[in-house]
């Protein structure tokens, strides 16, 4: 293309993005898929997102996207970390 530069990014490079906001999109994008019946089961406790298997893999039984007050944050994620322990899991998150 004539008169474009060739290092022009194809974005606007003038709309930042905060690390918050890519922390947000990451986080939520690792969960987009929903449970897949027979290899894997929704975490199912409020205010945490999540899925469980059968496999021994991180990435597989993973946890995060919290939404947990300070009041119940501790107290739900020992209970979740319980949880996999108690099925000799890892767990990613």
């Amino acid at each position: 293309m004539r008169g474009v530069d060739k290092m022009t990014p194809p974005y606007d490079a003038g709309m930042a993005v905060t690390d918050s906001a890519l922390v947000a999109a990451i986080e939520t994008s690792l969960f987009m898929y929903p449970p897949s019946p027979g290899l894997t089961t929704d975490l199912s406790v409020p205010g945490m997102r999540g899925r469980v298997t059968d496999l021994s893999h991180p990435l597989a039984n993973l946890v995060g996207d919290a939404r947990l007050g300070d009041a119940e944050a501790d107290d739900t994620i020992a209970s979740i970390k319980d949880r996999f322990m108690r099925r000799r899991r890892p767990l990613g998150g």
